[in-house]
């Protein structure tokens, strides 16, 4: 069954899900509602209401050390091996370094504007993540996840240490397993398309970002040049320079408003197909490193088979036992992965069918309104020129 298959709890006729297939309805309602620094960490207050009768409402206060330590617990506590676990946000920065870094990467290297903080950003990231775990019909049951959510306490917790050989010996198996062709024509073609969107979807991202960034750029351009404008008025009450001056005030008021636009527009574009794309971005590297799991339990049943082919007759039930297990492995990995893959896509499209269209509806409000802005302001300076001038319009 490829991916876009209805699984085989679904009507092929109007795509509707028999009732013992109904989706999983989650235990939780969660809000990422704040976030401050505190030091040298980003505190984030989290709201939670229990969905069940009488559910408790309460609001938690966790540092992102916190969700590290709930995304470990959640991978390592439960047979994630067909599950593609939703990835979880970068760090936030919240040091004056990370603030002047960050600046730079947007506004440009030779900037000399730090930007202020923007938390409510992690706090969306952060927010996503939590709503895609609670919604997962097996992590969103996890009594890991009650506690990070409903205890006032933060849970007690070892420092999660990353590491490079850990990172080193993941690249080389897949390097080496990748390769491995696989026994379902389905699975192997969603490995090879898996496989060229990861690096696909994050130039996309990032390119995307880029072009918001050029955006943001050209309006502080235009901001300065609306005050250089202002500032080189001449001082004069009366006379040529002070029509000249009134010119130049209402133009200085034009490019203000393009410079708002621009801004607004940056706005809009990293909010709704910007975040979407950075969503997915991680998401289709946590489908790889899903399909990477399942790879290898084909590698292992592979091997085992082979090995009771060989066997000889002292091992040979004990090696065809092994073979049973392995194969039970992979075709239990390979029914929750098909499950998997089907809803993934399905969120995937409706994902971005919503951002797209917040995209364009934001396109055409920001564009309608700085016509009308740009006409008035064009209205008024027509009507500054004087009668007897050459002026003529250009439309």
């Amino acid at each position: 069954m490829s991916a876009t298959e209805d699984t085989p709890e679904q009507n092929h006729e109007n795509g509707d899900v028999s009732p013992a297939a109904a989706p999983f309805e989650p235990w939780y309602q969660v809000h990422v509602i704040s976030a401050t620094k505190n030091g040298e960490h980003v505190v984030f207050d989290i709201n939670t209401k229990k969905l069940e009768a009488g559910g408790d409402d309460v609001t938690v206060n966790r540092i992102f050390d916190d969700f590290e330590w709930l995304q470990h617990s959640l991978t390592t506590e439960n047979d994630v091996g067909g599950i593609i676990v939703p990835p979880l946000p970068p760090r936030p920065g919240a040091t004056a370094a990370d603030a002047a870094a960050k600046s730079k990467k947007e506004l440009g290297s030779s900037t000399k504007t730090v930007k202020g903080d923007e938390f409510h950003k992690d706090c969306r990231r952060l927010e996503k993540y939590l709503q895609s775990v609670v919604r997962h019909h097996i992590l969103g049951k996890d009594k890991t996840l009650e506690q990070f959510l409903i205890e006032k306490e933060s849970p007690t917790k070892a420092k999660l240490k990353k590491s490079l050989l850990g990172n080193l010996s993941k690249t080389m198996g897949e390097v080496r397993k990748g390769s491995h062709r696989d026994v379902d024509a389905s699975f192997q073609k969603e490995r090879d398309t898996v496989n060229d969107m990861v690096q696909l979807m994050r130039d996309v991202s990032v390119g995307y970002n880029n072009k918001t960034y050029h955006v943001q750029r050209q309006s502080g351009a235009l901001n300065h040049l609306s005050t250089a404008l202002c500032l080189s008025n001449v001082s004069s009450a009366d006379g040529p320079a002070a029509e000249v001056n009134k010119l130049q005030a209402h133009f200085a008021k034009a490019i203000d408003h393009c410079a708002h636009a621009s801004e607004v527009a940056a706005t809009n574009d990293e909010q709704t197909l910007g975040f979407t794309l950075d969503l997915y971005a991680r998401f289709v590297e946590a489908e790889k490193d899903m399909l990477f799991r399942r790879t290898c339990k084909l590698v292992e049943f592979d091997t085992a088979s082979k090995n009771a082919e060989k066997a000889k007759p002292p091992k040979k039930a004990w090696m065809e036992e092994v073979k049973r297990n392995r194969e039970k492995d992979f075709l239990d990995i390979s029914e929750v992965a098909k499950k998997e893959i089907a809803q993934y896509h399905r969120q995937r499209v409706s994902e971005f069918q919503k951002a797209l269209i917040l995209y364009a509806e934001a396109q055409v409000k920001t564009g309608r309104d700085l016509l009308a802005l740009l006409a008035k302001d064009m209205s008024t300076i027509q009507q500054l020129v004087p009668q007897d001038s050459d002026y003529k319009p250009l439309y």
